[in-house]
């Protein structure tokens, strides 16, 4: 047998039976049962046990192997992934082996680019056995010489067994006596025999056990139907998995049941909630024509309902030596981007320099990557049917172990870990929320991923990652937690705990929250054009008669009378106010101004702002004008006819507000 990567068959064995390869048996499952198969362009994936002949097979649809000496990591063409897979080696299945340890493993492969010196006697597979057990026996043995162990390993023992046998032109069983071996394995199941008796491609893999040797088997049957239930709603109900027209399919031969894990089976059972992910395009179409309903379009799971789903986009930048990230919330179109750097600062575009910010964006070698936030609040009870199903597989899990960051990348689930924040975030502030954090082949340098998916930690990822989650996702997570003070906020944490049980079942009723939580780092203008989409259409004001034309030579009244009830005249114009000076008399400060005096003190206020020294720089200043502003829009698109639609404004404004303090201009409510 060939080297592998320089080493010795027996060596990389002995490395891998101690554990260096951190598999677990839902890890190691994956790897071959899934991951492998689906890399290689297999669409039906099928998965057989029969407890009564203590076997298990993987048996799928792909091309096959050219080599089937790769399939121990070694001989030419390991190097068989594109460079888009977290792996680009077939290594992962050596380690498998070894993982599982099973007294006989037997792989047969398929394929329409067979070697030649593989195609005598028209022979339709190629074939490799081994004794994974017996192997792990020998590396293990006190004092044990490798270098002796590979050669017992490639040519025999005394006795002449066969560590690891592949085909030879003068002794070829392969096709007659182990083909009919595995058919009554396997109870000459459906799926096994149409494997051996047509000319399909594919990879079949039998693992054998005996009396002696069924603690992984044990382990591996008990666990199997959990392992399904998880891929089934986290790991591959993706695009690149089950959405993408694979289907896989469990058979027990012993009970005859079968289970199906496809686009139709990921639909019910989501992370994101059932509800999140969308059915096909057709009948996508006939619920947008029925329901008018909109959806989200991501690189990981197609398309996403925005009702259920938050989505944020981040287009990341680097420009010198600084990471910026362009970042959208796709849910509410007219909200501007949001920029942030690597520096952890935060601005909103409407308080940006535009220019600067599209010089950045113009050059395409800038940009590095995308990352995709995805943000969900399911309720109480598809939470606890979440936990349950993680709980099956790990019984030390914690509630909040399932609020974490989910993290994919090039479409593939790796790990989930705590949100990476500078103070964390903590269980109460995670009403049932699950975000989701989806990687490219650009970005996933951004996390580091390493051919050894499992072991991810969020607080090592680029700081530019880091500044997303603390400027965007974390004050967002904030706003909906269950640890607000109920005595001095008794509306917030009577909404909040009721969002705790159903969930956020519509986003957009959450734009108005969403808005004013980063009402701060957005322009004055910008938020008032925001709030003022929220608020019901002003109708149009019925015609007014036209007002009496002043005579141009008005003659005087020689006995003029003086006016009982005298009536203020429309038309006349109070002196416009003057800004203070210096100098001079107090100016007259009027109780009200007409639209004139109001757009002239609007021009007054707007010079100042621009002025370099001006006051109203200070954050305190700032705030005071927001406030005015936003009361004279209310006043100008609002006539009496809207009031109950503008108390109704009022009151969810003054319910979300994150303010204690008393509302000073609410006491004369009491006066009405």
């Amino acid at each position: 047998m060939p080297e592998l990567s320089g080493q010795l068959f027996s060596t990389k064995v002995q490395n891998l039976a101690d554990g260096s390869a951190g598999h677990n048996n839902e890890s190691t499952q994956n790897e071959i049962t899934w991951d492998n198969p689906i890399d290689v362009g297999a669409t039906n994936i099928h998965l057989i046990t029969c407890k009564e002949n203590l076997c298990w097979a993987i048996l799928d649809n792909g091309p096959g192997m050219t080599n089937i000496e790769n399939l121990t990591g070694a001989g030419k063409g390991t190097k068989i992934k594109s460079s888009d897979k977290i792996g680009n080696k077939i290594q992962g299945e050596f380690a498998s082996a070894i993982f599982y340890e099973p007294t006989e493993l037997m792989y047969f492969s398929r394929t329409h680019e067979i070697r030649s010196e593989f195609n005598f006697r028209n022979r339709k597979h190629q074939q490799l056995n081994l004794l994974p057990h017996d192997i792990v026996k020998l590396v293990r043995e006190k004092d044990v010489d490798l270098s002796e162990v590979d050669v017992k390993i490639n040519k025999g023992s005394i006795n002449s067994k066969r560590y690891l046998h592949l085909p030879e032109p003068s002794i070829d069983v392969f096709d007659n006596y182990d083909v009919a071996y595995v058919k009554t394995l396997f109870k000459n199941n459906e799926k096994i025999n149409e494997y051996f008796d047509t000319d399909k491609t594919g990879l079949l893999k039998v693992f054998i056990y005996k009396s002696d040797n069924l603690t992984r088997y044990d382990k591996l049957v008990s666990e199997i139907s959990n392992i399904i239930d998880k891929n089934e709603f986290i790991t591959y109900n993706t695009v690149k998995g089950c959405l993408k027209n694979i289907t896989f399919t469990y058979i027990d031969v012993d009970s005859g049941d079968t289970r199906v894990v496809n686009s139709d089976s990921c639909h019910k059972n989501f992370i994101l909630g059932k509800d999140a992910l969308c059915k096909d395009e057709d009948d996508i179409e006939d619920d947008m024509e029925d329901e008018d309903e909109d959806y989200i379009e991501t690189s990981t799971f197609g398309k996403l309902n925005i009702k259920k789903v938050m989505s944020i986009t981040c287009d990341i930048y680097n420009k010198g030596i600084t990471k910026y990230a362009a970042c959208n919330i796709n849910n509410f179109d007219d909200l501007q981007e949001f920029w942030v750097n690597d520096k952890n600062s935060f601005q909103h575009s409407s308080k940006c320099k535009t220019e600067d910010l599209n010089k950045i964006k113009a050059e395409s070698l800038n940009k590095i990557g995308e990352v995709e936030l995805l943000l969900s609040c399911i309720s109480e009870n598809e939470a606890t049917a979440q936990f349950n199903i993680m709980s099956k597989l790990n019984p030390n899990i914690k509630n909040d172990d399932l609020k974490s960051d989910y993290v994919y990348c090039n479409g593939r689930f790796l790990n989930m870990d705590k949100i990476p924040c500078e103070k964390g975030i903590f269980e109460r502030n995670l009403p049932n929320f699950r975000i989701i954090s989806c990687f490219n082949s650009n970005s996933k340098c951004l996390i580091g991923v390493q051919s050894q998916k499992s072991a991810i930690n969020l607080k090592l990822s680029d700081p530019i990652y880091l500044s997303i989650i603390e400027k965007l996702v974390k004050p967002i997570i904030n706003e909906y937690g269950s640890g607000v003070d109920q005595i001095k906020d008794p509306i917030k944490h009577s909404l909040n705990g009721k969002i705790r049980t159903t969930g956020i079942v519509n986003w957009d009723d959450e734009k108005l929250r969403i808005i004013n939580i980063f009402k701060n780092d957005i322009s004055a203008a910008h938020y008032l054009s925001l709030t003022k989409s929220l608020l019901p259409a002003t109708p149009v004001p019925a015609p007014q008669p036209p007002s009496p034309q002043p005579n141009p030579n008005p003659q005087p009244n020689p006995n003029p009378q003086p006016n009982p009830n005298p009536q203020p005249n429309p038309n006349h114009q109070p002196p416009t106010p003057q800004p203070p000076s210096s100098r001079g008399p107090a100016p007259i400060v009027l109780a009200q101004l007409n639209k004139q005096q109001t757009v002239a003190q609007l021009k007054r206020i707007e010079v100042e702002l621009r002025k370099p020294n001006s006051k109203y720089k200070s954050r305190s200043e700032k705030s005071k004008l927001f406030t005015k502003f936003i009361n004279i829009a209310k006043e100008i698109i609002l006539d009496d006819d809207d009031m109950p639609s503008l108390i109704e404004f009022v009151i969810e404004v003054v319910s979300l507000s994150e303010k204690p303090n008393n509302v000073k201009n609410a006491a004369v409510l009491q006066e009405i």
